[in-house]
């Protein structure tokens, strides 16, 4: 059974696939997405569905020309842990590449 996020929050304009400076920005969006990351990236990203249904965060594969070079970890608080909003959209709490390792600095 793959568990995703409801219509309105993939409607939201973070729920769509983007381009920057060549490296896509996927998010995703459900039980099915994670998992297969995880196997993907070798990390434990699956474990992060809570946060994603109960929008605490947005989590993202970022590809380049079809191969994963990282996965991103977008967090909807501030730091003072109240919920983001358009004027603080929220921050990157992490960003790791394939089995927890550092991002190469050319991606």
């Amino acid at each position: 059974m793959d568990i995703c996020i409801d219509h309105y929050a993939r409607s939201g304009r973070w729920a769509v696939k983007r381009q920057i400076c060549g490296v896509d920005f996927i998010p995703l969006l459900g039980t099915r997405d994670l998992i297969a990351e995880g196997r993907h990236m070798s990390n434990c990203i699956a474990q992060y569905i809570d946060r994603v249904l109960f929008a605490r965060c947005h989590l993202y594969s970022l590809q380049r020309n079809g191969a994963r070079i990282a996965d991103m970890e977008v967090r909807l608080t501030t730091g003072r842990g109240e919920q983001a909003t358009h004027k603080a959209p929220g921050r990157i709490t992490q960003l790791c590449g394939p089995s927890n390792r550092k991002v190469p600095i050319q991606y």
